[in-house]
């Protein structure tokens, strides 16, 4: 995954990854003992940013997702960023497509908005 959390953090990329998807997956961890107290406190603040980050990208779709389908259409981004904040149309559609991973649909989702 080439996230800019992952570019900025190479060696705990991996580990914060694994942590997540095996949140997303149901995966059972294994419980906090006192043998590993470290990894335990670890694995939990990474949860909480997890669970952070999550907050922050509904927040964000809940501004950009204007008809309430889950996902952020090109029409939407351009209305938000050109209509409202006022930028140029070309940075607008190089953001668009920045973050846009499953182009061309040309529609941004909620794990997109996570990864970038």
């Amino acid at each position: 995954m080439d996230s800019k959390w992952c570019r900025e953090n190479p060696d705990d990329c991996g580990r914060r990854l694994r942590a997540i998807d095996g949140l997303i997956n149901g995966e059972e961890r294994d419980d906090c003992t006192e043998e590993n107290p470290d990894d335990c406190r670890r694995r939990l603040q990474s949860q909480s940013q997890y669970e952070k980050d999550s907050a922050i990208v509904d927040e964000w779709l809940g501004v950009m997702d204007t008809d309430g389908d889950g996902v952020v259409s090109l029409e939407e981004f351009r209305d938000l960023f050109i209509g409202f904040a006022g930028m140029d149309p070309r940075s607008v559609e190089s953001l668009f497509f920045s973050i846009d991973l499953d182009y061309p649909r040309y529609e941004i989702d909620g794990r997109e908005l996570f990864e970038f």
